[in-house]
């Protein structure tokens, strides 16, 4: 699923959750908003599994053949891209957890579990982002197709080998498996999510503005960066959604 679908199905079904007139489910919103969503994409990636991992691989080949072709410049720019994104998803969760901390340890909510579930978040977002950061100033220092190879397959985890043996018998167009026959829905789909991230990320940005210049205090600009870093991650992965070429 493109990052997209996560984004919009978070913002409808959080929200939705919120409305329930059940304690329960209050308390512990979070946690179902985590269940629904990603329970709702096993269900799709099991009944769609085939279109789903074509799409992976469309997504993934430009990447394999900009190292195949040692195009050093084009796949550091691409470095570049994922590091300054992993870096504004770090501060999202970073943001977001330090106010799920203020409002559990003033008793403003029973936020544990979101606590222990965003800052699993957080870690790993972290760890990712010095990977990435490392990977970046390795290719700085020594702009190669060895170093670029060695990124794509140890910090990007991409089957460059098996594509590397595979290309030099094919060209680019051969090395694509045949297309899954409901591809052309999931392709509609995929830019209706895109337009609506896009759109969302859009409204974010705007009420983090709002919260920023229409309230005081550090809670207030606290979830005013929350909105914005979210709202600014939303139109991101909607407008490289929307604009990715699909095959």
């Amino acid at each position: 699923m493109k990052a997209s679908f996560y984004f919009v199905l978070w913002i409808i079904v959080y929200p939705l959750l919120g409305l329930i007139p059940s304690q329960f489910v209050h308390d512990y919103s979070f946690f179902a908003a985590c269940f629904i969503v990603w329970g709702l994409a096993a269900v799709l990636n099991h009944l769609f599994g085939n279109t789903f991992a074509y799409a992976r691989t469309v997504q993934m080949m430009p990447v394999l053949e900009e190292v195949y072709t040692s195009n050093v410049e084009a796949f550091r720019k691409r470095l570049t891209r994922e590091v300054v994104i992993a870096i504004v998803t770090s501060l999202y969760f970073c943001v977001t957890t330090a106010i799920i901390v203020t409002a559990a340890f003033t008793g403003q909510s029973g936020g544990f579990l979101e606590l222990v579930i965003f800052g699993a978040f957080t870690i790993a977002m972290l760890g990712s982002s010095v990977k990435l950061f490392k990977a970046w100033q390795s290719l700085k220092a020594n702009p190669t197709k060895d170093t670029c190879e060695t990124i794509a397959m140890y910090t990007m985890r991409l089957p460059y080998e098996e594509y590397s043996q595979a290309r030099f018998d094919h060209s680019y167009d051969e090395m694509f498996p045949p297309r899954p026959h409901y591809y052309s829905v999931y392709i509609v789909f995929s830019v209706l999510f895109s337009v609506a991230a896009v759109v969302l990320g859009l409204i974010f940005m705007v009420l983090g503005i709002i919260i920023f210049f229409g309230s005081s205090g550090v809670e207030a600009g606290s979830v005013a960066g929350m909105y914005l870093l979210y709202g600014a991650l939303a139109l991101y992965y909607g407008v490289r959604d929307l604009v990715t070429k699909e095959r």
